[in-house]
């Protein structure tokens, strides 16, 4: 069964994405397939003592590929807000190897 939340995507935009877990997902959008998306450097939203932090959603992953997830795990999907998509860019992986 399609996911209708995911027909909205457009490849490289940054997506708040939220799973059936309730964890959200913030990431750039490199790729649909056949049933997953690829993401570029995805981070979760964490609680620190600060407000909410950008984590990585993968700590044991090799970065020289892009992680994918299935869109059946995929509940929500919104455009990202300004303020944390300039976060989202300041962390993100790919952003910091190129300098």
């Amino acid at each position: 069964m399609e996911n209708k939340a995911i027909s909205m995507i457009e490849i490289g935009k940054v997506y708040t994405l939220k799973i059936f877990s309730g964890e959200e997902i913030v990431s750039k959008v490199v790729q649909i397939g056949d049933g997953f998306l690829e993401l570029e450097d995805p981070v979760s939203l964490a609680p620190s003592q600060t407000g909410m932090a950008l984590v990585p959603s993968v700590f044991s992953a090799s970065m020289s590929e892009n992680p994918r997830l299935n869109t059946n795990s995929v509940s929500l999907v919104a455009v990202t807000a300004d303020e944390v998509k300039d976060k989202y860019r300041a962390v993100s992986y790919t952003h910091l190897r190129a300098h």
